[in-house]
């Protein structure tokens, strides 16, 4: 068998009791193998509950790894060249964080998953902090009714 990538002269003869025949016009058979993606990463930063809403994950080096994927939920998150990723999260939740190694073969399969629970409390929001938010007031017969703060993102800003 051809395992090795590169150029194999290939001749047949035949055999029986009589000797060896001349051997046969020869053939070229180029042999390229893809190389394989890198090995998948593993994510060092534990499964844990969280009262911010981020956190800094880390993962090892990868051989042969150009970046890495960051997966949040198995959506893709960040792309980064180095082993550590802050990652932005919902307000209260729980989201799975998986990494793939990056190289010109291809992305290696998913590394282990980690869980993070985020438990912010209502009262640790500001919510004059936010950038995206729309206030709604309601009127009748021009007096304020009611108004409702509507965040869009979910999430503090840094």
């Amino acid at each position: 068998m051809l395992w090795i990538n590169g150029t194999y002269i290939i001749t047949v003869t035949a055999l029986n009791g009589s000797g060896e025949s001349d051997p046969s016009n020869s053939i070229t058979i180029t042999v390229e193998i893809p190389p394989n993606p890198p090995d998948s990463p593993t994510i060092s930063t534990s499964t844990q509950i969280i009262t911010t809403d981020n956190i800094i994950i880390e993962w090892n080096t990868v051989i042969g790894a150009s970046s890495y994927n960051v997966y949040v939920d198995d959506v893709l998150n960040e792309t980064t060249a180095g082993t550590s990723q802050k990652v932005i999260l919902g307000i209260n939740g729980t989201y799975v964080i998986t990494v793939t190694a990056v190289s010109d073969a291809g992305e290696s399969d998913f590394s282990n998953e980690i869980v993070i629970t985020v438990e912010i409390s209502p009262e640790e929001y500001d919510p004059s902090a936010f950038n995206d938010f729309i206030t709604v007031f309601l009127s009748t017969g021009g007096a304020l009714v009611l108004m409702i703060l509507l965040i869009i993102k979910g999430r503090k800003p840094e």
